[in-house]
Protein backbone atom coordinates (compact mmCIF):
# COMPACT_ATOMS: atom_id res chain seq x y z
CA UNK A 1 0.00 0.00 0.00
CA UNK A 2 1.28 3.52 -0.77
CA UNK A 3 1.58 6.07 1.75
CA UNK A 4 -1.58 8.05 2.67
CA UNK A 5 -0.86 11.87 3.65
CA UNK A 6 -3.53 12.46 6.32
CA UNK A 7 -6.02 14.39 4.72
CA UNK A 8 -5.55 13.11 1.20
CA UNK A 9 -6.00 10.23 -0.73
CA UNK A 10 -3.77 8.51 -2.05
CA UNK A 11 -2.71 9.49 -6.00
CA UNK A 12 -5.05 12.42 -5.57
CA UNK A 13 -4.86 15.96 -4.60
CA UNK A 14 -7.10 17.09 -1.46
CA UNK A 15 -11.07 17.49 -2.12
CA UNK A 16 -12.38 20.75 -0.92
CA UNK A 17 -15.73 22.12 -0.89
CA UNK A 18 -15.38 24.87 -3.38
CA UNK A 19 -12.85 23.16 -5.88
CA UNK A 20 -13.38 20.92 -8.58
CA UNK A 21 -10.95 17.67 -8.87
CA UNK A 22 -11.10 14.76 -10.05
CA UNK A 23 -9.55 11.29 -8.35
CA UNK A 24 -6.71 10.60 -11.18
CA UNK A 25 -5.24 7.85 -8.85
CA UNK A 26 -7.56 6.02 -7.41
CA UNK A 27 -7.86 4.69 -4.19
CA UNK A 28 -6.99 1.23 -3.04
CA UNK A 29 -9.34 -0.61 -1.84
CA UNK A 30 -9.00 -4.06 0.41
CA UNK A 31 -9.69 -6.25 -2.61
CA UNK A 32 -6.83 -4.74 -4.38
CA UNK A 33 -9.13 -2.77 -7.13
CA UNK A 34 -8.74 0.84 -7.22
CA UNK A 35 -12.19 3.36 -7.05
CA UNK A 36 -11.80 5.56 -9.76
CA UNK A 37 -14.54 8.06 -9.46
CA UNK A 38 -15.72 11.80 -9.79
CA UNK A 39 -15.21 13.73 -6.91
CA UNK A 40 -17.85 16.25 -5.73
CA UNK A 41 -16.93 18.70 -8.59
CA UNK A 42 -19.27 21.39 -8.49
CA UNK A 43 -20.78 23.77 -6.34
CA UNK A 44 -23.88 23.69 -7.74
CA UNK A 45 -26.82 22.17 -6.04
CA UNK A 46 -29.82 23.30 -8.17
CA UNK A 47 -30.67 24.34 -11.45
CA UNK A 48 -33.52 25.84 -13.19
CA UNK A 49 -34.93 25.02 -17.23
CA UNK A 50 -37.56 27.18 -19.38
CA UNK A 51 -40.42 24.93 -20.15
CA UNK A 52 -41.52 25.20 -24.10
CA UNK A 53 -43.91 22.74 -24.15
CA UNK A 54 -41.48 19.88 -26.50
CA UNK A 55 -38.59 19.08 -24.32
CA UNK A 56 -38.74 16.57 -21.16
CA UNK A 57 -35.18 15.56 -20.97
CA UNK A 58 -33.29 18.25 -18.44
CA UNK A 59 -29.79 17.43 -17.28
CA UNK A 60 -28.77 17.15 -13.44
CA UNK A 61 -25.05 19.12 -13.53
CA UNK A 62 -24.60 17.94 -10.59
CA UNK A 63 -23.75 14.80 -8.79
CA UNK A 64 -26.58 12.89 -6.45
CA UNK A 65 -27.04 9.09 -5.17
CA UNK A 66 -30.33 8.08 -6.36
CA UNK A 67 -33.70 9.22 -7.53
CA UNK A 68 -35.09 10.26 -3.88
CA UNK A 69 -32.57 12.53 -3.80
CA UNK A 70 -33.61 15.26 -6.07
CA UNK A 71 -36.49 17.32 -5.87
CA UNK A 72 -38.54 18.89 -8.87
CA UNK A 73 -40.71 22.16 -8.38
CA UNK A 74 -42.69 23.64 -11.10
CA UNK A 75 -43.05 27.39 -11.14
CA UNK A 76 -45.95 29.53 -12.94
CA UNK A 77 -43.99 32.28 -14.78
CA UNK A 78 -46.58 34.76 -14.62
CA UNK A 79 -48.18 34.46 -10.78
CA UNK A 80 -44.72 32.81 -8.82
CA UNK A 81 -46.81 30.04 -7.90
CA UNK A 82 -44.87 26.82 -7.20
CA UNK A 83 -46.23 23.21 -6.92
CA UNK A 84 -43.56 20.30 -5.97
CA UNK A 85 -43.81 17.35 -8.78
CA UNK A 86 -44.03 13.69 -7.60
CA UNK A 87 -41.11 11.21 -8.57
CA UNK A 88 -42.65 8.36 -11.19
CA UNK A 89 -45.90 10.59 -11.72
CA UNK A 90 -44.57 13.52 -13.07
CA UNK A 91 -41.34 12.67 -13.81
CA UNK A 92 -38.25 9.85 -14.38
CA UNK A 93 -34.84 9.95 -12.88
CA UNK A 94 -31.44 8.46 -14.10
CA UNK A 95 -28.01 8.54 -13.54
CA UNK A 96 -26.95 9.42 -9.92
CA UNK A 97 -24.95 6.81 -8.17
CA UNK A 98 -22.40 9.91 -6.85
CA UNK A 99 -22.69 11.40 -10.61
CA UNK A 100 -24.66 13.71 -12.25
CA UNK A 101 -28.17 12.15 -14.37
CA UNK A 102 -31.12 13.32 -16.06
CA UNK A 103 -35.09 14.04 -14.67
CA UNK A 104 -37.29 13.28 -17.52
CA UNK A 105 -40.81 14.53 -17.58
CA UNK A 106 -43.82 12.34 -18.11
CA UNK A 107 -45.10 15.65 -20.03
CA UNK A 108 -43.31 18.24 -21.18
CA UNK A 109 -43.22 21.27 -19.33
CA UNK A 110 -45.45 24.67 -20.63
CA UNK A 111 -43.73 27.61 -22.07
CA UNK A 112 -45.67 29.03 -19.25
CA UNK A 113 -43.92 27.17 -16.30
CA UNK A 114 -40.44 26.93 -15.34
CA UNK A 115 -39.04 23.45 -13.54
CA UNK A 116 -35.77 23.62 -10.96
CA UNK A 117 -34.30 20.71 -10.04
CA UNK A 118 -32.46 20.67 -6.62
CA UNK A 119 -30.74 18.15 -4.50
CA UNK A 120 -31.94 17.30 -1.25
CA UNK A 121 -29.82 14.77 0.60
CA UNK A 122 -31.52 13.05 4.26
CA UNK A 123 -29.82 14.54 7.06
CA UNK A 124 -28.37 11.18 7.98
CA UNK A 125 -25.06 9.66 8.19
CA UNK A 126 -25.24 5.34 7.54
CA UNK A 127 -21.35 4.56 7.57
CA UNK A 128 -20.46 2.43 9.70
CA UNK A 129 -17.04 1.56 9.97
CA UNK A 130 -15.71 -1.72 12.02
CA UNK A 131 -12.05 -1.87 13.81
CA UNK A 132 -10.09 -3.37 11.90
CA UNK A 133 -11.66 -4.63 8.83
CA UNK A 134 -9.96 -3.45 5.67
CA UNK A 135 -10.12 0.14 5.14
CA UNK A 136 -13.18 0.73 2.98
CA UNK A 137 -12.40 3.63 0.44
CA UNK A 138 -15.77 4.14 -1.48
CA UNK A 139 -17.70 4.16 1.43
CA UNK A 140 -15.77 6.74 3.63
CA UNK A 141 -15.48 8.58 0.27
CA UNK A 142 -19.54 8.25 -0.82
CA UNK A 143 -19.81 9.63 3.25
CA UNK A 144 -17.40 12.35 2.48
CA UNK A 145 -19.16 13.47 -0.54
CA UNK A 146 -22.77 13.58 1.09
CA UNK A 147 -21.00 15.64 3.73
CA UNK A 148 -19.72 17.91 1.07
CA UNK A 149 -23.28 18.16 -0.67
CA UNK A 150 -25.20 18.99 2.57
CA UNK A 151 -23.03 21.98 3.00
CA UNK A 152 -23.98 23.00 -0.39
CA UNK A 153 -27.35 22.54 0.39
CA UNK A 154 -27.31 24.52 3.63
CA UNK A 155 -24.95 27.21 1.40
CA UNK A 156 -27.63 27.51 -1.00
CA UNK A 157 -30.97 28.19 1.03
CA UNK A 158 -28.46 30.16 3.78
CA UNK A 159 -27.88 32.63 0.30
CA UNK A 160 -31.97 33.20 0.23
CA UNK A 161 -31.93 34.20 3.50
CA UNK A 162 -32.17 37.79 5.10
CA UNK A 163 -29.00 38.07 6.70
CA UNK A 164 -27.33 41.26 8.73
CA UNK A 165 -24.55 42.74 6.55
CA UNK A 166 -20.82 41.59 7.50
CA UNK A 167 -20.37 45.15 8.69
CA UNK A 168 -23.02 45.53 10.88
CA UNK A 169 -22.12 45.31 14.70
CA UNK A 170 -22.12 41.85 16.63
CA UNK A 171 -23.60 43.20 19.26
CA UNK A 172 -26.99 42.59 17.12
CA UNK A 173 -29.79 40.40 17.52
CA UNK A 174 -31.05 38.46 15.01
CA UNK A 175 -33.74 36.70 16.84
CA UNK A 176 -37.11 37.33 15.96
CA UNK A 177 -39.41 38.66 19.27
CA UNK A 178 -41.17 35.63 20.77
CA UNK A 179 -44.73 33.87 19.14
CA UNK A 180 -46.72 35.83 21.73
CA UNK A 181 -44.96 39.09 21.23
CA UNK A 182 -44.99 39.12 17.29
CA UNK A 183 -48.66 37.53 17.07
CA UNK A 184 -50.96 39.72 14.50
CA UNK A 185 -48.79 42.41 14.62
CA UNK A 186 -45.55 43.48 11.29
CA UNK A 187 -41.78 42.53 11.69
CA UNK A 188 -40.18 45.91 12.07
CA UNK A 189 -36.62 47.28 12.59
CA UNK A 190 -35.60 49.31 15.97
CA UNK A 191 -33.60 52.00 15.65
CA UNK A 192 -30.19 49.96 16.39
CA UNK A 193 -31.28 47.94 13.29
CA UNK A 194 -32.87 44.74 15.30
CA UNK A 195 -35.98 42.95 14.34
CA UNK A 196 -38.97 43.71 16.40
CA UNK A 197 -42.71 43.51 16.22
CA UNK A 198 -44.25 46.25 15.78
CA UNK A 199 -48.24 47.30 16.66
CA UNK A 200 -51.11 46.60 14.46
CA UNK A 201 -53.16 43.82 13.73
CA UNK A 202 -53.65 41.79 10.79
CA UNK A 203 -56.01 43.80 8.87
CA UNK A 204 -54.48 47.21 9.95
CA UNK A 205 -50.78 48.69 9.58
CA UNK A 206 -49.89 51.28 11.91
CA UNK A 207 -48.97 54.45 10.56
CA UNK A 208 -50.65 58.00 10.46
CA UNK A 209 -54.20 58.20 10.16
CA UNK A 210 -54.26 59.46 6.84
CA UNK A 211 -51.54 56.76 5.85
CA UNK A 212 -54.52 54.05 7.25
CA UNK A 213 -56.91 55.70 5.47
CA UNK A 214 -54.69 55.49 1.97
CA UNK A 215 -54.17 51.55 2.74
CA UNK A 216 -57.71 50.10 3.37
CA UNK A 217 -58.48 51.76 -0.04
CA UNK A 218 -59.65 48.60 -2.46
CA UNK A 219 -58.80 50.18 -5.52
CA UNK A 220 -57.02 52.53 -7.75
CA UNK A 221 -60.12 54.86 -8.04
CA UNK A 222 -60.95 55.59 -4.14
CA UNK A 223 -56.97 55.65 -3.45
CA UNK A 224 -57.04 58.75 -5.95
CA UNK A 225 -59.98 60.36 -4.28
CA UNK A 226 -58.36 59.69 -0.88
CA UNK A 227 -55.13 61.74 -2.22
CA UNK A 228 -57.58 64.46 -3.89
CA UNK A 229 -56.21 63.72 -7.38
CA UNK A 230 -59.67 63.40 -8.87
CA UNK A 231 -60.34 60.96 -11.57
CA UNK A 232 -57.13 60.23 -13.25
CA UNK A 233 -53.29 60.35 -12.17
CA UNK A 234 -50.52 61.17 -14.68
CA UNK A 235 -50.56 59.17 -17.82
CA UNK A 236 -46.88 58.95 -20.27
CA UNK A 237 -47.44 59.35 -23.55
CA UNK A 238 -44.76 57.96 -24.73
CA UNK A 239 -43.69 61.26 -26.52
CA UNK A 240 -41.64 64.01 -26.28
CA UNK A 241 -44.43 65.97 -23.76
CA UNK A 242 -43.66 63.30 -21.03
CA UNK A 243 -46.21 62.96 -18.39
CA UNK A 244 -49.69 64.37 -18.69
CA UNK A 245 -50.34 66.76 -15.56
CA UNK A 246 -52.80 65.57 -13.42
CA UNK A 247 -56.46 65.28 -14.68
CA UNK A 248 -57.91 68.17 -12.23
CA UNK A 249 -55.56 70.45 -13.43
CA UNK A 250 -56.44 69.30 -17.27
CA UNK A 251 -59.99 68.83 -16.92
CA UNK A 252 -63.06 70.57 -15.43
CA UNK A 253 -64.38 73.98 -15.09
CA UNK A 254 -62.78 76.66 -17.31
CA UNK A 255 -62.60 80.51 -17.43
CA UNK A 256 -62.96 82.79 -20.73
CA UNK A 257 -63.00 86.55 -20.16
CA UNK A 258 -65.41 88.24 -22.73
CA UNK A 259 -64.62 92.01 -22.73
CA UNK A 260 -67.36 94.92 -24.05
CA UNK A 261 -65.34 95.45 -27.03
CA UNK A 262 -65.98 91.96 -28.35
CA UNK A 263 -69.56 92.61 -28.22
CA UNK A 264 -72.25 94.00 -30.90
CA UNK A 265 -75.11 95.88 -29.90
CA UNK A 266 -78.68 94.49 -31.22
CA UNK A 267 -79.88 96.14 -34.36
CA UNK A 268 -83.00 96.02 -32.82
CA UNK A 269 -82.68 97.33 -28.96
CA UNK A 270 -79.45 97.21 -29.12
CA UNK A 271 -77.25 98.69 -25.97
CA UNK A 272 -74.87 102.09 -26.71
CA UNK A 273 -71.09 101.86 -26.96
CA UNK A 274 -69.41 103.98 -24.87
CA UNK A 275 -65.67 104.70 -23.30
CA UNK A 276 -65.61 105.92 -19.60
CA UNK A 277 -62.21 107.43 -18.11
CA UNK A 278 -61.48 107.64 -14.36
CA UNK A 279 -61.63 110.68 -12.53
CA UNK A 280 -57.98 111.39 -11.15
CA UNK A 281 -56.10 108.63 -13.21
CA UNK A 282 -57.42 108.48 -16.35
CA UNK A 283 -57.84 104.61 -16.64
CA UNK A 284 -60.09 103.93 -19.80
CA UNK A 285 -62.31 101.46 -20.54
CA UNK A 286 -64.73 100.40 -22.88
CA UNK A 287 -68.33 99.40 -22.55
CA UNK A 288 -71.81 98.61 -23.21
CA UNK A 289 -74.28 100.90 -21.57
CA UNK A 290 -77.53 99.51 -20.19
CA UNK A 291 -80.55 101.86 -20.28
CA UNK A 292 -82.30 101.71 -16.83
CA UNK A 293 -85.92 102.37 -18.46
CA UNK A 294 -85.75 100.58 -21.69
CA UNK A 295 -84.46 96.48 -22.10
CA UNK A 296 -81.59 96.70 -24.74
CA UNK A 297 -79.41 93.96 -25.59
CA UNK A 298 -75.75 92.76 -27.02
CA UNK A 299 -74.79 89.71 -27.96
CA UNK A 300 -71.30 88.00 -28.86
CA UNK A 301 -70.23 84.68 -30.77
CA UNK A 302 -67.92 82.49 -29.70
CA UNK A 303 -66.23 78.95 -30.86
CA UNK A 304 -65.71 76.78 -27.44
CA UNK A 305 -63.07 74.60 -27.63
CA UNK A 306 -63.93 70.86 -28.49
CA UNK A 307 -62.55 69.82 -25.48
CA UNK A 308 -66.09 71.68 -24.01
CA UNK A 309 -68.04 69.08 -22.54
CA UNK A 310 -71.27 70.24 -24.35
CA UNK A 311 -73.04 71.15 -21.24
CA UNK A 312 -74.16 74.17 -19.59
CA UNK A 313 -72.45 77.14 -18.63
CA UNK A 314 -72.24 80.12 -16.05
CA UNK A 315 -71.45 84.22 -16.15
CA UNK A 316 -70.07 86.48 -14.10
CA UNK A 317 -71.01 90.41 -15.27
CA UNK A 318 -68.33 92.79 -14.45
CA UNK A 319 -69.41 96.22 -14.98
CA UNK A 320 -69.46 100.09 -13.45
CA UNK A 321 -72.05 103.07 -12.90
CA UNK A 322 -71.07 106.49 -12.44
CA UNK A 323 -74.09 107.52 -10.90
CA UNK A 324 -77.15 106.38 -9.35
CA UNK A 325 -78.51 103.85 -6.45
CA UNK A 326 -80.14 100.27 -6.55
CA UNK A 327 -79.72 96.97 -8.43
CA UNK A 328 -78.88 95.97 -11.72
CA UNK A 329 -80.41 92.84 -13.36
CA UNK A 330 -78.32 91.16 -15.60
CA UNK A 331 -79.82 88.11 -18.35
CA UNK A 332 -77.64 85.71 -20.47
CA UNK A 333 -79.26 83.43 -23.01
CA UNK A 334 -77.53 81.24 -25.39
CA UNK A 335 -77.76 79.14 -28.89
CA UNK A 336 -75.05 77.00 -30.29
CA UNK A 337 -74.97 75.85 -34.39
CA UNK A 338 -73.23 73.27 -36.17
CA UNK A 339 -71.87 73.02 -39.53
CA UNK A 340 -75.20 73.14 -42.13
CA UNK A 341 -77.27 74.67 -39.39
CA UNK A 342 -79.62 77.74 -40.08
CA UNK A 343 -78.38 81.23 -38.29
CA UNK A 344 -81.62 82.58 -37.23
CA UNK A 345 -82.16 80.40 -34.61
CA UNK A 346 -83.64 80.69 -31.36
CA UNK A 347 -82.00 81.15 -27.78
CA UNK A 348 -82.22 79.34 -25.10
CA UNK A 349 -83.87 80.38 -21.85
CA UNK A 350 -82.59 83.45 -20.03
CA UNK A 351 -80.86 83.04 -16.50
CA UNK A 352 -80.35 86.37 -14.51
CA UNK A 353 -78.42 87.45 -11.91
CA UNK A 354 -79.25 90.56 -9.45
CA UNK A 355 -76.18 92.60 -8.19
CA UNK A 356 -76.31 96.19 -6.54
CA UNK A 357 -74.22 99.13 -6.71
CA UNK A 358 -71.57 99.50 -4.26
CA UNK A 359 -70.57 102.67 -4.83
CA UNK A 360 -70.08 104.89 -8.16
CA UNK A 361 -66.75 104.54 -10.06
CA UNK A 362 -66.25 101.09 -8.26
CA UNK A 363 -65.57 97.92 -10.07
CA UNK A 364 -68.74 95.67 -9.51
CA UNK A 365 -68.10 91.73 -10.01
CA UNK A 366 -71.77 89.79 -10.07
CA UNK A 367 -72.37 86.68 -8.24
CA UNK A 368 -72.05 83.77 -10.81
CA UNK A 369 -75.10 83.04 -12.94
CA UNK A 370 -77.58 79.24 -12.53
CA UNK A 371 -76.40 77.08 -14.93
CA UNK A 372 -77.27 78.61 -18.73
CA UNK A 373 -79.11 75.85 -20.97
CA UNK A 374 -77.59 76.49 -24.94
CA UNK A 375 -80.45 75.99 -27.48
CA UNK A 376 -79.52 73.75 -30.22
CA UNK A 377 -78.46 70.73 -31.20
CA UNK A 378 -74.99 71.05 -29.33
CA UNK A 379 -71.58 69.30 -30.57
CA UNK A 380 -67.76 69.57 -30.29
CA UNK A 381 -66.92 72.64 -32.55
CA UNK A 382 -70.04 74.64 -32.13
CA UNK A 383 -70.52 78.23 -32.91
CA UNK A 384 -71.84 79.62 -29.40
CA UNK A 385 -73.74 82.87 -29.34
CA UNK A 386 -74.70 84.25 -26.53
CA UNK A 387 -77.07 87.01 -25.61
CA UNK A 388 -77.21 90.00 -22.83
CA UNK A 389 -79.59 92.19 -21.28
CA UNK A 390 -80.55 94.29 -18.63
CA UNK A 391 -84.40 93.31 -17.28
CA UNK A 392 -85.30 97.16 -17.28
CA UNK A 393 -88.83 96.16 -17.07
CA UNK A 394 -88.30 94.08 -14.00
CA UNK A 395 -89.13 95.77 -10.92
CA UNK A 396 -86.41 94.36 -8.86
CA UNK A 397 -84.28 96.50 -11.32
CA UNK A 398 -83.99 99.59 -9.45
CA UNK A 399 -80.60 101.05 -10.58
CA UNK A 400 -80.79 104.89 -11.35
CA UNK A 401 -78.66 104.95 -14.35
CA UNK A 402 -76.55 103.40 -17.19
CA UNK A 403 -75.44 100.23 -16.31
CA UNK A 404 -71.81 100.24 -17.95
CA UNK A 405 -71.05 96.80 -18.42
CA UNK A 406 -67.07 95.87 -18.78
CA UNK A 407 -67.16 92.52 -19.81
CA UNK A 408 -68.26 88.99 -19.05
CA UNK A 409 -66.75 86.03 -17.19
CA UNK A 410 -68.23 83.17 -19.26
CA UNK A 411 -67.30 79.17 -16.92
CA UNK A 412 -67.44 76.58 -19.19
CA UNK A 413 -66.33 72.75 -18.03
CA UNK A 414 -63.89 70.37 -20.38
CA UNK A 415 -63.66 66.57 -20.64
CA UNK A 416 -60.69 65.80 -22.41
CA UNK A 417 -57.32 66.87 -22.56
CA UNK A 418 -56.91 67.94 -26.66
CA UNK A 419 -59.01 69.47 -28.84
CA UNK A 420 -58.40 66.74 -31.55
Amino acid sequence: MPSVVPGHRAGTPSQTIENTVLRIGGAHRADGATACEELVSSTTSKVTYAGNGVTTAFAVPFNFFQASDLQVIERTVATGAESTKALTTDYTVAGGSGGTGTVTAVSAPASSVQWTIKRVLPRTQGMDLTPNDPFPANTVEESHDRAVMLVQELKEQLSRTLKFPTTDSTSLSANLPSSVERASRYLAFGSDGSPVATAGTTSTIVTSAFGNSLIDDPDAATARTTLGLGTAATKNTGASTGQVPLAETVFGKQTVWIPATALIPRTTNGCSQSTTESATNKVMAATMDFDQSTQQFAQFQISLPKSWNEGTVTAQFVWVANTGTGNVIWRIAGVAMSDGDAFDVAFGTAVSVTDALIATGDIHISAETGAITIAGTLAAGDEVVLQIDRDAANGSDTLTASARLLGIRLFFTTDTGVDS
